[in-house]
């Protein structure tokens, strides 16, 4: 079973890479999980910021999220503490 956190989208970082208020947590997760974290879309690749693909990918991303409240599935963190997750807006 993979752990669960619930919150609203509170940033767009790039185009599959976002932050959270985590407000509510499952209740069998394994793990700790901090107010605000950073989420990376499992199984997905964003292009570099400073290229025209990027910027509308992040601009696709921040149509897709933004003001919306989110329930994530956990894989893992990253070498960078990030969490790697799918999503699914509520």
């Amino acid at each position: 079973m993979l752990d669960v956190t619930i919150g609203p989208v509170i940033s767009i970082i790039d185009g599959n890479t976002f932050t959270m208020n985590v407000t509510r947590i499952g209740t069998h997760n394994k793990f700790t999980y901090r107010e605000y974290e950073t989420v990376r879309i499992a199984n997905t690749t964003a292009s570099n910021l400073s290229s025209v693909q990027g910027i509308q990918e992040k601009q696709r991303l921040y149509s897709l999220l933004s003001g919306k409240i989110v329930r994530c599935e956990i894989y893992k963190r990253d070498q960078y503490n990030v969490l790697i997750a799918e999503f699914k807006i509520i």
